[in-house]
C-alpha cells in the first residue's frame, strides 16, 4: 500500500455535534453481517445503529473496496451519541478502520451507532460489521455459563458465558511451555451469580425456593434445608446412594425423620447418623461377600465369625 498513514492528521477528536449529522442507513445486525454502501459528501457522515445491552463486548469494521483507496474513519457513539471509541486505519498495513468497545450503557437493548466516513471525504464503498457479543462472563441464568479450561500453560479452571469458550481457549501458536499434567480434581461448576459467571463449590450453592435464575444442585447432589428436601431456599449436599453403602441399613431417611424413630442395632453393628439419615453399620472392613461353601480348612468356624461380625454382607454356601 502506497499510502503514508504517518502524516495523517488526527481525526479522532471531531466533536459530538459534528458527528450528530449524517445520512442515516438504518439498523445493522450484531452478527458479524456486513452492509455496503456508496459514501459521498455532504452529508459529511454516514451512519448505521445497532443495539447492545451493557457490558457487551461491540466489533466494529468498516472496509473499503477491495484494491480501491478508500480510507474509513469510524466513530462509535453511545445512546446519549457520546463517542466510546474511533479508528482511522486497523494498523499499518490496511486504510480499513476497527473498533472494539465494551458497551457501557445501562438497561437492555440500549442504541448504538456507527459514524463513518472517507478519510478524504472522497466518494468511496465501504463494507460496515458490527459483532456484538456477550460480556466474557456475562449471565442471566446458569445455563448461559460454561467451566472451561484457561489458557495454554496452567492448570486452572474459570467460568464463561458459554459463547464466548473460544476466547479463553489456548490457540496456535502455542507458547513454548511444556506440555502441562493433568487437570487436578476441580468440583466447581458453573453459575450465574449477580449476572456474572463464576466457579462455585456444590456445597456453597443456594438451591431452590427461587423465583428468578434458580440455581439446581449438580449430579450427585441434591437440595435440601436442615437435611430435609424442601422447595424453600436451601443448600446442596452430597446426595445419598444406599447401595453405594453396603455397610449400612437406614432406618431413617433425614435427620429430622432420626428425630422421630427409636431403633436398636443388631450384634455386631453399631449407629450411625449422617445428612442422609441414620441406622445401623457394620464394620468397613466387612468382605463384599462370605464365603461359606465346604471346602479345605475349617470353613465352617470363619464362616460363622464373619457372619457375626458382618451381617449385613451376602453370605455365598
Amino acid at each position: 500500500m502506497s499510502a503514508d498513514h504517518t502524516e495523517k492528521e488526527d481525526v479522532s477528536a471531531e466533536t459530538t455535534g459534528a458527528l450528530s449529522s449524517y445520512k442515516d442507513l438504518g439498523e445493522i445486525p450484531g452478527t458479524g453481517e456486513g452492509r455496503t454502501s456508496k459514501y459521498s459528501n455532504p452529508p459529511r457522515y454516514s451512519a448505521y445503529t445497532f443495539y447492545a445491552d451493557k457490558g457487551d463486548e461491540v466489533d466494529v469494521w468498516v472496509k473499503g473496496a477491495k484494491g480501491g483507496d478508500d480510507d474509513a474513519v469510524v466513530w462509535v457513539l453511545d445512546a446519549k451519541d457520546k463517542t466510546i471509541g474511533t479508528n482511522d486505519d486497523a494498523d499499518g498495513t490496511t486504510r480499513d478502520a476497527h473498533v472494539v468497545v465494551t458497551a457501557p450503557s445501562t438497561g437492555p437493548k440500549a442504541k448504538y451507532r456507527i459514524v463513518f466516513r472517507d478519510y478524504y471525504l472522497a466518494k468511496a464503498t465501504f463494507t460496515v460489521s458490527v459483532r456484538v457479543k456477550p460480556g466474557l462472563t456475562k449471565c442471566a441464568v446458569d445455563a448461559d455459563c460454561v467451566k472451561t479450561k484457561s489458557g495454554c500453560c496452567g492448570l486452572t479452571f474459570t467460568a464463561v458465558n458459554a459463547s464466548r469458550v473460544d476466547d479463553v481457549a489456548c490457540k496456535p501458536p502455542y507458547p513454548p511451555c511444556a506440555p502441562p499434567p493433568p487437570m487436578p480434581d476441580d468440583l466447581r461448576v458453573a453459575q450465574c451469580n449477580a449476572g456474572t459467571c463464576a466457579l462455585v463449590e456444590p456445597t456453597a450453592i443456594a438451591c431452590g425456593g427461587f423465583t428468578t435464575n434458580p440455581h439446581a444442585c449438580p449430579a450427585g447432589y441434591v437440595c435440601k434445608k436442615d437435611g430435609v428436601p424442601m422447595d424453600v431456599p436451601g443448600k446442596c449436599v452430597a446426595g445419598c446412594d444406599e447401595s453405594k453403602e453396603p455397610n449400612r441399613k437406614y432406618v431413617a431417611h433425614s435427620p429430622e425423620q432420626c428425630k422421630l424413630v427409636r431403633y436398636a442395632c443388631e450384634p455386631g453393628t453399631v449407629g450411625f447418623s449422617n445428612d442422609c439419615g441414620c441406622g445401623c453399620e457394620q464394620p468397613s472392613d466387612c468382605p463384599t461377600f462370605i464365603n461359606c461353601m465346604p471346602g479345605p480348612g475349617d470353613t465352617a468356624t470363619t464362616c460363622a465369625t464373619l457372619r457375626a461380625k458382618c451381617p449385613y454382607t451376602p453370605v455365598a454356601f
